[in-house]
């Protein structure tokens, strides 16, 4: 029996803020004890805008954690809060350490309103109050920095569909502040409170017995013509024109990382997630298309995305390495079989002589499937550019529908490339129907 290992939690709190010599959540996060179980690492965070959440996410992504517990300090509060939500909305009444004070702004705008914690928060109300601290969740953390940090921690882990658990708390001046007229907690109690909060969070986390269990984080995304998953061909390398760019998270982007790679390599494996999977959802039987849908085989011989480890493996073509002012090294390629934003694990040279095997067999796949003929009418082209258009019909040709679904009165549809398109199957011949630009809403 493997030894449990201990739950990684970044837990963090604010340096003080204005004329304030002391911050609550601060002199609590010193204080915190060794916890049986869990790995707590401490960070305190500047009381500004920006800067609060680069500091915290720069950490977080530099390290493995189970969890990231931010606190704050709410003067005038006289419990214990965790918050429900953080809304996406910056309204200082206050400039924050650096003088900057936004009123009335987005935080983000392609964000959603409000964006929920994922934090046991009745259960950590509920065992703080039986241990006798004063506590009560709260339903947002605010418009001020405390707010801000929370929602662009929040929204970078779903970008990157972590699941990594973030929530924010926050806590009443201590007695040692001096504020007489306002409510205080102790800073045992504080201590004491933060404390339960994180052994019910621990309780929460999911954690491996086996040492050997791997966390991976995404190193790059792809962008591709593929907002959606109709369409996209079987197996790489099957329409050549279809290209993607894959751009590198932030840490990555080191030149010297790609250093070689032009030196005469023409195509790349890349590692990639099911990012659209189900978590933790599997079947130990899949119905392969090649079968027509009909046939159950077992997922180790099949290429199926419901797998035990959503992982994706393809070959694709190395059109260019370059450098941008923007998002720094970003590589181009051709024949991508990914979804648009797809995460990408791992990239590795495509060596002839190992990975070649001219002489391997296939089993059930034996052969390509055939092609087939497309129909591409006169007053339809032009609409998209020459090199989509081309991408487009070797797509089609590839007969992008559900093999259990022959109907050659039916309309498909998919987004591609910005525009959404519309075809219809008869016998061995695909006939593009229709292209419309996708309104930007």
């Amino acid at each position: 029996m493997y030894d449990l290992i201990p739950v990684k939690i970044l837990v963090t709190a604010f340096e003080p803020f204005g004329k304030e010599t002391r911050n609550s959540s601060l002199e609590t996060l010193r204080n915190l004890p060794k916890i049986p179980g869990m790995e707590i690492t401490k960070l305190e965070v500047p009381v500004v805008f920006g800067t609060a959440e680069q500091t915290v996410l720069e950490k977080l992504h530099a390290g493995f954690y189970d969890a990231v517990m931010m606190l704050g300090e709410a003067g005038g509060r006289s419990a214990i809060t965790p918050e429900l939500k953080a809304v996406n909305l910056d309204d200082a009444r206050i400039p924050d350490n650096a003088g900057n004070q936004p009123r009335a702004a987005k935080i983000r705008i392609d964000g959603e309103d409000s964006l929920p914690s994922n934090y046991p928060l009745m259960e950590m109300v509920l065992q703080m109050t039986r241990s006798g601290i004063p506590a009560r969740v709260s339903a947002d953390a605010g418009k001020f920095v405390c707010n801000h940090l929370l929602y662009q921690v929040l929204y970078d882990l779903r970008a990157h569909n972590s699941p990594v658990k973030a929530g924010f708390i926050h806590l009443p001046y201590l007695d040692i502040q001096g504020h007489e007229d306002l409510p205080s907690l102790s800073l045992d109690d504080a201590v004491k409170g933060i404390t339960t909060c994180l052994q019910v969070l621990a309780r929460t986390v999911e954690r491996p017995s086996d040492p050997r269990a791997l966390t991976i984080r995404p190193i790059a995304v792809i962008h591709t013509d593929f907002p959606s998953k109709f369409g996209i061909p079987k197996q790489s390398g099957m329409v050549e024109e279809l290209t993607g760019t894959i751009v590198f998270e932030k840490e990555y982007r080191d030149l010297a990382a790609f250093r070689g790679l032009q030196s005469g390599f023409t195509h790349l494996w890349l590692i990639w997630g099911f990012s659209e999977n189900e978590p933790g959802k599997w079947s130990p039987t899949v119905r392969p298309p090649r079968l027509g849908g009909n046939e159950r085989m077992g997922v180790f011989a099949t290429r199926s995305p419901f797998r035990p480890n959503p992982l994706g493996l393809s070959a694709v073509k190395l059109i260019r390495l370059r450098n941008t002012a923007d998002f720094g090294p970003v590589i181009d390629v051709a024949g991508a079989d990914l979804m648009d934003n797809t995460p990408i694990y791992d990239i590795k040279p495509y060596i002839v002589y190992a990975d070649s095997i001219p002489e391997a067999k296939s089993g059930f796949a034996t052969s390509r499937a055939e092609t087939l003929e497309v129909v591409f009418p006169k007053e339809l082209r032009g609409i998209l550019p020459a090199d989509k258009e081309k991408a487009l019909t070797g797509v089609l040709a590839e007969d992008p529908r559900p093999h259990y679904q022959h109907d050659p009165k039916r309309v498909y549809g998919f987004p591609f490339a910005g525009h959404e398109i519309h075809f219809r199957a008869e016998e061995d011949r695909i006939i593009l129907t229709g292209i419309e630009r996708i309104k930007e809403e």
